[in-house]
């Protein structure tokens, strides 16, 4: 995953996976914000599919 810094709290990346939830949270991420419209995206990619690793590892979604 590329993480582009925007700010010094705002980084934007390609579309995160889940299993990409758990390496943010390692590098210190708090909150993900997901603005690709989910009928882009295959149902894997979609947004309640990075909802359940999100609440588990505490990551606001």
């Amino acid at each position: 995953m590329e993480l582009r810094q925007i700010t010094e709290k705002i980084f934007v990346s390609p579309q995160v996976a889940p299993e990409d939830v758990a390496t943010l949270k390692a590098d210190g991420f708090t909150t993900l914000i997901c603005n690709r419209p989910d009928t882009e995206n295959p149902e894997l990619l979609q947004a309640a599919a990075l909802q359940q690793p999100s609440n588990r590892i505490g990551i606001c979604l």
